[in-house]
């Protein structure tokens, strides 16, 4: 033991390491994306608007109530993908076919036959044009059966539609 002498080595901690710099790597990162975000293409990323589709005939998914109302929905990514993060155009008109304006538009989904919900929690954040509203925060997880619920509430009372599609 006395003339022994073994040094021991301290375990390196590589979390706590990096740790340390996440705050400057955060303001780093956020300098950066405010930096590229003017440059950057139409569409890009999980929070801009919602792509156009040259063809506005052709929505990815939709459905119509009994009442009439009807929501298109334009995905960001077309065709839809699991794991990706993206955006939806909504658009809602009523049973004459007009713009359905300043609605209070609210969105659940998940996958019925897994009894579970998305792994996101997507929001209505605005109205870019009459009739027209951007889900942000849409994600699927998993190849299956989803459904998904839109809630419209207007002046004239509350319609809920339900679309169902296979990934």
């Amino acid at each position: 033991m006395g003339g022994d002498s073994v040094r021991r080595l301290r375990p390196v901690c590589y979390h706590y390491r990096m740790s340390t710099y996440t705050p400057t790597l955060s303001i780093l990162s956020l300098l950066l994306v405010s930096f590229l975000a003017p440059i950057a293409p139409s569409g890009f990323g999980p929070f801009t608007q919602p792509l156009i589709h040259a063809n506005e005939e052709t929505a990815d998914l939709q459905q119509t109530a009994t009442s009439g109302t009807s929501v298109r929905v334009y995905s960001s990514l077309s065709p839809l993908q699991i794991n990706q993060l993206h955006s939806w155009r909504l658009a809602i008109t009523d049973a004459q076919g007009n713009p359905v304006s300043g609605a209070d538009v609210s969105v659940v989904g998940g996958m019925p036959e897994h009894d579970h919900g998305l792994p996101t929690q997507p929001l209505v954040t605005d109205s870019p044009a009459p009739g027209h509203y951007t889900l942000q925060g849409v994600r699927f997880h998993m190849p299956g059966k989803w459904q998904m619920e839109f809630v419209i509430a207007t002046e004239s009372g509350t319609e809920t539609l339900l679309i169902e599609f296979e990934l």
